[in-house]
């Protein structure tokens, strides 16, 4: 696989956490449960995939550094869409 293929592969990570997030979350609402489940759950893929990632001893082809950076802002930004939704809602 050429560099340029893989550097694509590997920014695409976050956005299929994200989709499978999506998909795997139930289909109706649960009594009480959190706002935005997918979201929810989103993030908290995206943080077992961090942790996985820091700890993991290969660097991927030199691809461990952008794949890490790619999660955490994928990560940063549901958290502000989170934070603007509460800020919406509450009113």
């Amino acid at each position: 696989m050429n560099r340029r293929r893989f550097r694509a592969v590997w920014a695409t990570i976050p956005l299929l956490i994200l989709a499978l997030g999506c998909a795997s979350a139930p289909p109706g609402p649960a009594p009480q449960a959190a706002p935005y489940p997918r979201i929810q759950a989103s993030i908290a893929a995206l943080q077992e995939t961090i942790a996985y990632l820091e700890q993991a001893p290969d660097n991927f082809g030199g691809h461990k550094a952008s794949a890490l950076e790619s999660c955490r802002s994928a990560l940063q930004e549901l958290r502000a869409a989170l934070a603007y939704r509460a800020t919406q809602d509450n009113h």
